[in-house]
C-alpha cells in the first residue's frame, strides 16, 4: 500500500474515493469428481487502464458508469473494505473510480450491440472489451470524454493512431434535417436563441442508436434543432433534460464546473423546450430515464 499511497493521494485529493475490487477467476468443476480444476482464463483486470470507463449492472440493466483513475493490487485493503472472503479469494485487484453517474439501459441491448451473448441479458463477471467493442459500447452507453475532465489523454507513440470501423449511412438523416430545420426557423429549441442554420444541428431527442426503425422514421417528433454553441453538447451529454410540460432541468453534475453552471443559468434556466408536446414527450422521457446524469452511490 505504501508504494501506491502517493498515487492514491493524487487520484483522490479529497482523501476519500470509490473502489471496485476484482477476484481471481475459478476453474471449472468436474461434474463426475466434483473437483475444481485450475483456472484456464487469464485475469482481465490488468487490461484495464486509467481513463477507461466501467459499467455496473444489476437486474438485467446497466445502471451506472464510472471513470478509472487508479489501478493497483492490495489484499489488506480489500480485506479491510469487504471483509475476509469465504473462499479465500479477496477482491485485491482494485480500481479507483470517480465521476460515478447513472444510466438506465438493458444489458441485453449492449451485448447485442457488441455482438456478444446472443439473447443473453446479464453479465456475471468483470471483463474488458477490445477497441472495436469499446467504441460500440461507448456510443450505446452515452460515454464521451467528460466535459469536466481534468486529465489529459495520450496516444501511445508505438501504437496505431487510427481505428478501422464499418460505416453505416443514415438513410433518413437528410430528410430528418430538412424537416427539423424547416420547423425550427433558425431557433434553438432549448435556449430560444436565433442562429443561421449552419450553427444549428439536428439533435435526436432519443439517441438514434436506441431508436426502433419506426422511431427513426418519426421525422416530425424524434429530433429537434439545437445550437452548436452549447445546447447540443450539453443535452447530448445528459447534463440537461426536459420534463413534463417542456421544463428544462439541469443535472447535479453541472456543478462540477463553473462554466457549465453559468451556461445553464444564463441560457436554459426557467426555460421550456419548444419541441416538447404530446407526440415528443415519450422521447424526452426516455432521455430523462436513460441518459440524464444523476449521481449514483454504489455500495
Amino acid at each position: 500500500m505504501d508504494s501506491d499511497y502517493a498515487e492514491l493521494r493524487a487520484a483522490f485529493p479529497g482523501e476519500s474515493g470509490h473502489f471496485w475490487g476484482v477476484r481471481e477467476r475459478l476453474g471449472r468443476t468436474n461434474s463426475a469428481t466434483g473437483v475444481r480444476g485450475p483456472n484456464q482464463q487469464p485475469n482481465t483486470w490488468p487490461a484495464a487502464s486509467v481513463g477507461d470507463h466501467v459499467a455496473f449492472s444489476a437486474h438485467k440493466k446497466i445502471f451506472g458508469i464510472a471513470e478509472v483513475v487508479h489501478r493497483f493490487e492490495d489484499e489488506s485493503l480489500a480485506r479491510s473494505l469487504w471483509g475476509p472472503p469465504s473462499d479465500g479469494r479477496t477482491f485485491k485487484y482494485m480500481l479507483g473510480l470517480q465521476d460515478i453517474y447513472s444510466v438506465q439501459v438493458p444489458v441485453g441491448g449492449l451485448l447485442q450491440a457488441i455482438g456478444d451473448g446472443g439473447d443473453k441479458d446479464y453479465v456475471q463477471e468483470f471483463r474488458v472489451l477490445d477497441d472495436v467493442k469499446s467504441a460500440i459500447a461507448a456510443e450505446y452507453l452515452f460515454i464521451d470524454e467528460p466535459l469536466w475532465a481534468g486529465t489529459e489523454r495520450w496516444v501511445d507513440d508505438s501504437g496505431p493512431t487510427d481505428l478501422p470501423v464499418t460505416v453505416q449511412r443514415r438513410l433518413e438523416q437528410r430528410r430528418l434535417a430538412e424537416h427539423v430545420m424547416a420547423e425550427a426557423r433558425g431557433t434553438c429549441a432549448l435556449c430560444h436563441r436565433e442562429f443561421e442554420d449552419s450553427f444549428l444541428v439536428t439533435a435526436h431527442i432519443k439517441q438514434r442508436s436506441h431508436c426502433t426503425n419506426e422511431e427513426r422514421r418519426d421525422l416530425a417528433h424524434v429530433a429537434m434543432a439545437a445550437c452548436k454553441l452549447g445546447c447540443d453538447a450539453i443535452y447530448e451529454a445528459g447534463l440537461v433534460g426536459v420534463t413534463d410540460g417542456g421544463r428544462i432541468v439541469g443535472s447535479p453534475l453541472l456543478s462540477r464546473t463553473t462554466t457549465l453552471t453559468d451556461y445553464f443559468s444564463t441560457y436554459l434556466e426557467n426555460k421550456r423546450c419548444t419541441k416538447w408536446n404530446g407526440r415528443t414527450s415519450r422521447y424526452f422521457e426516455w432521455h430523462m430515464e436513460a441518459k440524464f446524469r444523476r449521481i449514483v452511490h454504489i455500495a
